[in-house]
């Protein structure tokens, strides 16, 4: 039977020897430190909940406290917690005209599994900045899709961009649905006549 421990024993290692506990252990064990890291979670999260919340009079007086722990954190940033109008956002369809005239209609966006596809986020934010700046992206969004149904044999894409109403919180009590997208159809987009990569 094993005698009972004592204060001296709790820092004799398995051979007997005393070792002194690390600095970093007796702070993290003692009261203090418990104090001290609570204090600092409670600091961060509150100083997110107040970088998120909507202007009033107490975020003017109380983010000024918080800024310098969100910025060296690098979550100053509103998380979208209270925001009383949902932004709008961004839906991509488009037709694949093949060499007869035939129309084939794709929804780009809204097919993208957000669980099955890898890379959802990055592909869904490549294609919603169509609806920003369509001359930079959408040659190279019209180029992929062509090799992609190089089966139809396409000759030109069009594509469609829909844009979400903004909904502010009576209107949506209401009844008014968020997802009536205004399309934006652009002029079609000549496929290369080369056969597609591999």
């Amino acid at each position: 039977m094993r005698p009972p421990t004592t204060p001296l024993d709790k820092g004799r290692g398995e051979s007997g020897i005393s070792q002194a506990p690390s600095a970093t252990h007796l702070v993290m064990n003692s009261t203090l430190g418990r104090i001290v890291g609570s204090v600092a979670v409670s600091v961060a999260v509150l100083g997110m909940v107040v970088s998120a919340a909507p202007k009033s009079a107490i975020k003017y007086v109380s983010y000024p406290v918080f800024a310098p722990t969100l910025q060296i954190l690098n979550v100053d940033t509103s998380w979208g917690y209270f925001s009383p109008n949902p932004t709008r956002g961004f839906v991509v369809r488009y037709d694949v005209i093949d060499a007869s005239g035939g129309r084939h209609s794709f929804r780009l966006t809204e097919s993208l599994s957000r669980w099955g596809d890898i890379g959802y986020t990055r592909v869904t934010g490549y294609y919603t900045e169509l609806g920003e700046s369509r001359p930079r992206y959408a040659q190279g969004a019209a180029r992929h899709l062509c090799n992609r149904h190089h089966d139809l044999d396409p000759r030109q894409i069009e594509l469609m961009v829909g844009t979400q109403p903004k909904v502010n919180p009576v209107e949506f009590l209401r009844g008014k649905d968020l997802y009536e997208f205004k399309f934006e159809r652009w002029d079609p987009i000549a496929c290369e006549t080369s056969s597609p990569r591999s």
